[in-house]
């Protein structure tokens, strides 16, 4: 099978491939493996060209370059082995004379004969691994049937428009191509890039990765995409993997009773196509259906017959050529949408009327054309069966442009710059036709032309943007995945333009952008020395669609305009995605806490309170802050007993004004720590997806994961204590003085305790100090939980986490973002894994407005449900059991309770009902998200699928109540 040439390394070849012989993966013995390796390349196209050329650089000792097709100048584009002098020389004889000017120590067998079940049994088994560089259906089951049964491993690559993917099949106990594939598509439904067009450069990435995964084939490095297939989305600039079949027990040929057990004899025919690549015609009609393109020169030059010419084509191709005669292009793709349908069809009622009007024709004739009559035959058997009520004759031209350019006029293409992106028609009448009769006419084109704002271009390769122009870029990101969907979701009334639910679509977003309201004010302090001094502070109101608005309070020194702003934003989108009603709001002092007194603190927490109150900023419809940096319970239980005593001493619900306050002030169980149990919820929930841990190479499950922490505040402390309890290992925390690190594990409440006792990590006896940035060690989990931007592009680089779960808000740059999911890992974004405090902050708000302690009105009635339900079990027992020897002599029996089992006697206590709830919130949130990210085609874009999914109930609650 392999090379017959000397298996030793010439010192010319160690020169030639010292550089990755160097690599310990490969090193000597497997560059030797190389050359005593043999790879079959069937098709010399866009993937063969790049594979055979890496395989032969590489060192591979012998290819087989199988393709009996001719170079032609459409192929140079893409294939890069071929150039202008070598057009009309067999692709197999051009693809031999470069590869041997680029490696004469390579051996090259040419096949230029078709492959066929005659031959390829005996083709395959000259070679080790075996290349699908096809593009057509017959070939790529012929070829995974003679691999199955000649035991060789099939790497399989294809590549249209924008995208690519490859797999490897028949490989270490994985699936084969019929595993995934039982029976072909219909012919109808199979698009080659000769049919749907490629852009030239994604052949050539996903033959190089096909080189690459031979080359570790045949080196014993091990392959890549065995079980699992790898997409490349050239427009996105995204590689995803995804999880394919596993090898099927059913399978007729490699299965466990196989049914195929040689070459079948005719596989065009069981695929209904032939081996030929470049010119697949189908047929779906019949001959009364359709005419020749001379047969409609005809008819178009004697000007007698009533017809409609609909070009099917898309309109970029319809720039490039065009019969000149063309009525109307209506792309095969826009078919199926029912706006357009309708649209036509009073087009061609009205060209009927016409018809009969002017020439007194009792039917009207549409012919249709495509590029080479096959799209065009297929929209003939729609058209047929939509408008079967119309008195219409519809036939297709045969072939197509390619039959008009051979058959009718030579020199076609021509082309035609006056055909834009709409649909123009020109109906064959008399002359006496008043002109008012030729119009516009415009289909309903389901695509949206929404992009990023200009002023924010910049800030997806920004190091430090604004933090309000991230979340605006973010959710100008969603818009353009989500918008076309719930533009289609607006209730207009038939007599609605496609423009007017544009413009009103467009009209509810734009209200998203804005913050609503923001209040900067100053007010002066008198400090305990006795000198004064003027506090700066903020609170911003970024959406009413829901009231009231919530959003904590801040006290730090970076607080300003911009980051309320950004915050508030941050908020409407973070309720939303949680499902808790209400709009988004922040709040923020420009002071550094531990500056200051607690009596200072007071006065100034009341004073900011009272503002609030005065401006209308507060209240338990209005506005309902909650605790954030560098404030907590005492401040929220400072602010609700100024408000009650001020603008609330009427309010019944006064308490209900802030959230996040102490227990015996109308707080609630859980709220302190909220936001960290929500991370854990959050981070469990995306980890235990066997999908998602797959992606970024872990098992599913939290136990034995590693985690390090950014921030060890209330957020991070909670955050690390939840995970440590289900068998995290934290080993690793940074915080603003420094970082400690403990490969065996830090316990975080023993740090916690450390911590409140000396105020800092550092010096804790369960570990060591850190030098450097911790947060660039490897780990499984990284979780930010300090301020805003602390992942940039600059820092991305070096992540070496697989999650990172965002506990801060915007810890992540855009721009860091798209580094990081570049390197597969995955982000959990802050709008979700941080609305655990929000949650619980709703829960608090709606025990305020009830006036009662969830569970306290049930405590006692099921604590006697549940002793009484087990009584009567237990005297069920002793009447079935009673006479037995065991009960006369022990006595009754008795149910006897475990620890647990007398916890739950009395039913669920406010905290049980507190973390039920949460928990639920944060898994019905993640699968929403998930459910999105899947239906979006988003892979591993979480943050993405979180902002759509949070921006299609405001746009509904937006869109239902109106704009005002």
């Amino acid at each position: 099978m392999g090379s017959k040439e000397d298996p030793h390394l010439s010192n010319s070849e160690i020169g030639r491939y010292s550089r990755q012989m160097i690599l310990p993966e490969l090193g000597v013995q497997g560059q030797v493996k190389l050359k005593k390796g043999s790879v079959l390349i069937v098709g010399m196209g866009g993937l063969g060209c790049p594979a055979s050329m890496f395989l032969a650089a590489s060192g591979v000792g012998r290819l087989g370059l199988l393709d009996y097709d001719a170079v032609e100048l459409s192929n140079l584009h893409r294939q890069v082995l071929h150039n202008e002098s070598t057009i009309g020389l067999p692709k197999s004889q051009s693809a031999k004379a470069f590869i041997s000017n680029l490696n004469s120590n390579v051996e090259l067998d040419l096949f230029q004969e078709p492959f066929t079940c005659t031959n390829a049994l005996d083709i395959v088994r000259r070679y080790d691994v075996v290349l699908d560089c096809t593009d057509n259906a017959a070939t790529r089951y012929l070829l995974n049937d003679a691999c199955i049964f000649a035991k060789r491993p099939l790497v399989s690559g294809s590549a249209l428009r924008f995208e690519g993917q490859i797999t490897t099949y028949n490989c270490q106990g994985g699936p084969c191509y019929r595993c995934l594939f039982p029976v072909p598509p219909p012919p109808e439904f199979v698009t080659n890039c000769s049919d749907g067009g490629v852009i030239g450069a994604v052949p050539g990435i996903i033959g190089t990765l096909q080189a690459l995964e031979t080359i570790k084939l045949l080196s014993d490095i091990g392959p890549s995409y065995v079980g699992k297939m790898l997409i490349f989305d050239g427009l996105q600039g995204t590689f995803t993997d995804v999880k394919i079949r596993s090898k099927q027990s059913s399978c007729a040929v490699c299965g466990d009773n196989p049914t195929i057990t040689t070459l079948m004899d005719d596989y065009p025919t069981f695929c209904g196509s032939s081996f030929d690549d470049k010119d697949r015609h189908i047929k779906i009609l019949k001959q009364l259906d359709r005419i020749t393109p001379t047969e409609y020169e005809t008819i178009a030059k004697s000007k007698t017959i009533p017809h409609v010419l609909i070009d099917v084509r898309e309109p970029q191709e319809l720039e490039i050529c065009a019969i000149p005669d063309v009525s109307m292009n209506v792309p095969y793709s826009q078919m199926y949408s029912d706006k357009s349908m309708d649209t036509l069809k009073r087009f061609l009622k009205e060209r009927s009327r016409l018809a009969r009007v002017v020439q007194g024709s009792d039917s009207l004739h549409v012919y249709v054309v495509c590029r080479r009559g096959n799209d065009s035959q297929r929209a003939v058997r729609l058209l047929q069966e939509k408008f079967a009520d119309l008195n219409l004759v519809i036939k297709d031209i045969e072939g197509g442009l390619h039959a008009w350019a051979r058959d009718v006029d030579k020199s076609f293409p021509f082309s035609n710059k006056l055909h834009e992106f709409r649909i123009m028609f020109h109906l064959k009448l008399p002359a006496l036709l008043p002109q008012k009769n030729v119009r516009s006419l415009k289909l309903f084109t389901p695509q949206l032309s929404r992009q990023i704002p200009e002023r924010l271009k910049h800030i997806p390769n920004a190091d430090d943007p604004p933090f309000f122009e991230m979340v605006e870029f973010f959710f100008h990101r969603a818009c353009i995945v989500g918008e076309k969907r719930w533009m289609s979701t607006l209730n207009m009334g038939p007599k609605a333009t496609e423009k007017d639910r544009e413009s009103r679509s467009r009209g509810i977003l734009r209200l998203l952008e804005p913050c609503a309201h923001l209040l900067e004010f100053s007010f002066p302090l008198k400090r305990d020395s006795g000198e004064f001094e003027i506090i700066q502070a903020y609170r911003a109101q970024h959406s009413h669609h829901r009231t009231p608005t919530k959003g904590g309070i801040r006290y730090s020194l970076d607080v300003n305009t911009d980051e309320v702003k950004a915050l508030s934003a941050l908020m409407t989108f973070k309720c939303s995605c949680v499902d808790v009603p209400f709009g988004g709001a922040k709040a923020g002092v420009k002071i550094n806490p531990k500056e200051y007194s607690i009596d200072e603190l007071e006065k100034i927490t009341r004073r900011f309170a009272l503002e609030l109150s005065k401006k209308g900023f507060i209240g338990p419809g209005i506005d309902v802050p909650a605790p954030d940096m560098g404030t907590g319970e005492r401040e929220m239980s400072w602010i609700a007993d100024s408000y009650a005593k001020t603008l609330g001493y009427k309010d019944i619900n006064s308490h209900a004004c802030v959230t996040g306050k102490p227990i015996n002030q109308g707080g609630i169980h859980g709220r302190t720590s909220a936001t960290g149990r929500g991370v854990y919820h959050g981070i469990q929930n995306f980890i235990n997806n066997p999908d998602y841990a797959q992606m970024v190479g872990l098992t599913p499950g939290l136990k034995g994961k590693t985690l390090i922490v950014q921030g060890f505040g209330n957020v991070g402390f909670h955050s690390a204590r939840y995970l440590d309890r289900v068998g995290v290992k934290l080993i690793g925390v940074i915080e603003w003085d420094g970082a400690i690190a403990n490969p065996q594990g830090i316990n975080p409440v023993q740090l916690d305790e450390y911590k409140k006792l000396h105020g800092t990590i550092l010096g804790f006896p369960g570990a060591k100090k850190f030098e450097g940035d911790l947060m660039l060690e490897p780990c499984d989990i990284l979780i930010p939980a300090a301020t805003e931007k602390s992942i940039t592009k600059s820092n991305a680089v070096n992540i070496k986490a697989k999650i990172i779960g965002e506990a801060a808000n915007g810890p992540v740059t855009p721009a860091a973002d798209k580094i990081l999911q570049d390197k597969k890992i995955l982000v959990i974004p802050d709008l979700f894994l941080n609305a655990g405090g929000v949650t619980v902050s709703y829960f608090e708000w709606l025990k305020n407005l009830n006036h009662v302690s969830y569970g306290r009105l049930t405590f006692k009635y099921d604590y006697e449900s549940n002793i009484h339900l087990l009584k009567s079990v237990e005297e069920s027992l002793n009447r079935r059991f009673g006479t037995h020897a065991d009960v006369l002599q022990k006595g009754p029996i008795q149910i006897q309770f475990s620890d647990a089992s007398a916890r739950r006697l009395g039913g669920a206590s406010e905290k049980d009902i507190v973390h039920s709830g949460l928990e639920y919130t944060m898994e019905r949130s993640a699968k929403n998200i998930m459910k999105v990210a899947s239906e979006f085609n988003l892979g591993m874009d979480i943050r993405t699928a979180a902002y759509v999914h949070s921006v299609d109930k405001i746009y509904a609650t937006v869109a239902t109540a109106g704009h005002s």
